[in-house]
């Protein structure tokens, strides 16, 4: 099971999501793990960001925090305030 691609397809049948995620032999697709950890490198703990992507041109976000011996990341999808006004 693909974490990116679940999430992905949770999307695509009109429900929003989040997982946690970590490198097991690779990271997910699109989601440039190594990057986010060089990044958080010289940041403090607790430090937050947000990264946004897409796969197959959906947006997705990745929500960084750096803890004390690694960078917390939670993949997810949501509706955003602009689509909710849009849709309606």
């Amino acid at each position: 099971f693909c974490v990116s691609r679940g999430i992905v397809e949770l999307e695509r049948n009109g429900v929003y999501g989040a997982s946690l995620i970590k490198k097991k032999k690779y990271w997910p697709k699109g989601v440039p793990g190594d990057g986010i950890n060089t990044h958080f490198a010289d940041k403090d703990v607790n430090h937050c960001e947000v990264l946004e992507a897409k796969i197959d041109s959906l947006p997705f976000q990745v929500m960084c925090m750096k803890e004390p011996n690694y960078v917390m990341k939670i993949m997810c999808m949501w509706m955003t305030l602009d689509d909710f006004i849009g849709g309606q």
